[in-house]
């Protein structure tokens, strides 16, 4: 029996491109039992737009929903995956393009592999601005349309989230088990990728289903960085930490496997952000010192570990 799908688009804002990506889903190859779009309250013509192409189109498996108050994008995303029905679901941005065989491929390829309960693919990076944020030549370098399921274990590295947001898809019951331990400030795509990967349930189908469409108005062109910010942030990932080491102690992770090298990561990344905390928020360079010999394989990447280093002697940091 096929699996049913469906696709959860976040807007906000986002009436230059949205027309674009909705023709994208609407054309998709495998049929799609529902399209939830869900509007974190934009103050352009977005809305008005998405009704416009749900009447014209006579899409009455698709529904918009307004959200009352601003969420942020992690909230709006999860609580509209929440309230969907079918058993896979796919996470949109709303300024992509899909290729239209993406949903038909992934959702063979979760059929193929019933161990599988999150999954990213690839992506097309496609740059329109001048002033668009260039990926490095790294980031692509495992990507590729070789349409192959590649299991990701789990490691210090897999551990960090290894694809974006709008690559990946998640099976409903996976989601209604792990959603209890979501936690404010925890971006929707780390929380999926870190739970999958502990859960031994993670996987990246090989196909460049997306078209990313890199502009000038992309969430990540601009980057301020604060101390304030970065103590928050900081925080925030104690507490995702602390969530995740309840989820390894559940009923439901218990019946997968032990997880012992799992659980010694978590109190590794505890300690780790401890430091950090030392580092920015009381101006210390020899706690940097000892995150630069002991914790490098903790930090994301090289420029997050300088940035630490900086926030500790400056106030903020701006880069375009």
């Amino acid at each position: 029996m096929n699996l049913t799908a469906g696709i959860i688009v976040a807007t906000y804002n986002g009436e230059k491109f949205i027309i674009e990506q909705l023709e994208s889903l609407k054309n998709q190859t495998y049929p799609l039992s529902q399209v939830i779009i869900s509007d974190d309250g934009s103050t352009d013509s977005t809305v008005k737009l998405v009704t416009d192409f749900i009447e014209q189109n006579h899409l009455s498996n698709w529904q918009l929903n307004i959200n009352k108050v601003n969420k942020g994008y992690a909230k709006n995303f999860l609580d509209a995956a929440m309230s969907a029905v079918p058993e896979v679901l796919f996470f949109c941005d709303q300024d992509d393009i899909w290729k239209l065989d993406k949903v038909g491929l992934m959702v063979e390829a979760y059929e193929k592999n019933p161990d599988m309960k999150m999954m990213a693919s690839d992506l097309e990076l496609w740059y329109v601005d001048d002033d668009a944020v260039h990926w490095s030549a790294k980031d692509t370098a495992t990507m590729n349309d070789s349409k192959t399921m590649e299991k990701i274990t789990f490691s210090p590295a897999s551990f960090q989230c290894q694809r974006s947001g709008c690559t990946m898809s998640i099976r409903k019951d996976f989601l209604h088990n792990i959603y209890p331990y979501w936690v404010s400030g925890w971006a929707h795509d780390e929380f999926v990728w870190k739970c999958a990967i502990l859960l031994d349930c993670c996987g990246i189908y090989h196909y460049r289903g997306i078209k990313r469409r890199m502009h000038s108005n992309n969430v990540t062109n601009v980057k301020i960085r604060t101390r304030e910010k970065r103590i928050k942030q900081i925080m925030y990932e104690k507490n995702a930490i602390d969530s995740m080491a309840v989820l390894l102690q559940s009923s439901y992770a218990r019946s997968i496997e032990s997880h012992g090298d799992k659980e010694r990561l978590l109190e590794n990344l505890n300690r780790y952000n401890a430091l950090r905390m030392q580092c920015v928020k009381n101006h210390n360079l020899l706690a940097w010192l000892k995150l630069y010999t002991h914790y490098q394989e903790c930090y994301p990447s090289k420029n997050t570990m300088l940035m630490d280093a900086y926030l500790a002697i400056f106030n903020s940091y701006k880069k375009k």
